[in-house]
C-alpha cells in the first residue's frame, strides 16, 4: 500500500513517522518533498527532466510552501545519483518510477505499506489518490494557534505560518469525502496516543502493535528544538497551549494574520478547494475561533505578505506576483 502524510507543519506528523517507522510492516523514510509537485502528476514527460538538479526552469510546488528541490537522494532509500538519473530517465509514467523507487526500500526493510511524510504533500493528495488504486492519504492538523506559534518559534513569520496553516489543510479538506482520507488531531493524539496510533495502524491495515509508542526504531530522528514534542520521545501533552507562553505582542500579530489570511479566488477555483480561510476550516473541524484582527498589526501584516510575493516573483516561482496563492480578507 502507498500512502501520503501532509497537512500544516508542526501538527504532529513527524511524531507519526517516526511511530510508524517502528512498526515492522511499515517502511516511513525522511521527507521526500517530490509529492508536493502537483506537476509530477499532470506532466511527468516535462517533470522528470527537472529532478536532477537542473536550475531552469525552477521546479516549485504550485501551493503556499514554494519549496524548489527534491530529497529523492536522500540515504533512507538507498539510490545513488547516477542510479536516480536512470531511474528517472527510463520511467515512462509516474506511475512506474514510484512503483521502482520504492521497490528498493520496501525490500530491505521487508515493509508491507510505504507512508511518505511531507507537510505540502496535501497540495497532491488528490492527484495521488486517483492515480493509484492502492492508495490512502493521512491529514495530520492542529489548533492553528498553537500550530502557527509553533512555526513562529522556528523562524517563520506570522502571516507565512499561517498561509501554510491554512493552504495546507484546505488542500487535504479536498479529499475529505473520500472512504481513504483519515483526519489525526493532533490534540487527540497527545490526549489519547494509543487510541490515535491504533486508529492510525487499522487505516494503514496492519497489525494493531501499541509497542511502536515506546520501542526503538529503524530511524530516530531528533527533531527540532523548538518542538514541545521530540519526535523521538514518548507522546506528551506538554505542547498544547504553546500559543499563550509567547510574547503579548506575537499574540496579537498571529490573531491577525489567521483573521486576515485567505486563499486567492484563482486558487480556489483552479485546486477545487471548498475552505478559503482560517475560521472556514476552523468550523469545519470543530476548533473554536473568532477572527479578531488587531488593527496595530494589520499593516504589518499586509506587508510581510506583499513581501512575500514578490520575493516568489524574483526568484521565478511559480507562485509568483501573477499568480500568488493569497490574498487579505477586506473586512
Amino acid at each position: 500500500m502507498k500512502v501520503l502524510m501532509g497537512g500544516p507543519g508542526s501538527t504532529g506528523s513527524s511524531m507519526l513517522r517516526t511511530v510508524l517507522n517502528r512498526h515492522p510492516d511499515v517502511f516511513s523514510g525522511a521527507e521526500l518533498n517530490f509529492f508536493n509537485k502537483e506537476q509530477v502528476f499532470t506532466d511527468w514527460p516535462q517533470s522528470k527532466h527537472r529532478l536532477l538538479g537542473f536550475k531552469f526552469p525552477r521546479f516549485t510546488t504550485q501551493g503556499w510552501f514554494p519549496y524548489a528541490g527534491h530529497h529523492l537522494l536522500h540515504e533512507d532509500y538507498g539510490w545513488s545519483r547516477e542510479e536516480l538519473r536512470r531511474l528517472i530517465s527510463d520511467s515512462t509514467s509516474l506511475g512506474e518510477f514510484v512503483e521502482r523507487y520504492f521497490a528498493r526500500p520496501m525490500a530491505s526493510t521487508r515493509a508491507q505499506v510505504w507512508v511518505e511524510k511531507t507537510p505540502s504533500n496535501a497540495y497532491s493528495f488528490r492527484h495521488f489518490l486517483n492515480m493509484f488504486a492502492d492508495s490512502k492519504v493521512v491529514h495530520t492538523i492542529r489548533q492553528p494557534h498553537d500550530a502557527v506559534a509553533s512555526l513562529v518559534r522556528r523562524g517563520f513569520t506570522p502571516i507565512f505560518a499561517t498561509g501554510m496553516w491554512v493552504y495546507n489543510a484546505s488542500a487535504a479538506m479536498s479529499v475529505e469525502d473520500s472512504q481513504r482520507y483519515l483526519l489525526i488531531k493532533y490534540e487527540d493524539l497527545v490526549e489519547g496516543p494509543e487510541h490515535e496510533t491504533g486508529r492510525l495502524l487499522d487505516f494503514l491495515e496492519v497489525a494493531t502493535d501499541l509497542s511502536v509508542l515506546e520501542a526503538p526504531g529503524r530511524d530516530e530522528s531528533a527533531g527540532i528544538g523548538t518542538w514541545g514534542n521530540r519526535p523521538d520521545k514518548t507522546i506528551s501533552k506538554s505542547s498544547v497551549g504553546g500559543f499563550y507562553r509567547m510574547p503579548v505582542e506575537v499574540q496579537e500579530e498571529i490573531v491577525t494574520a489567521l483573521s486576515l489570511f485567505r486563499i486567492a479566488d484563482r486558487h480556489m477555483t483552479e485546486k477545487s478547494l471548498r475552505y478559503q480561510s482560517c475560521a472556514e476550516i476552523c468550523r469545519a473541524l470543530d476548533y473554536p475561533f473568532e477572527p479578531q484582527p488587531a488593527t496595530g498589526f494589520r499593516n504589518k501584516v499586509k506587508a510581510d505578505l506583499r513581501r512575500e510575493a514578490l520575493r516568489r516573483s524574483l526568484r521565478f516561482y511559480a507562485t509568483g506576483w501573477r499568480n500568488f496563492p493569497a490574498e487579505i480578507a477586506q473586512s
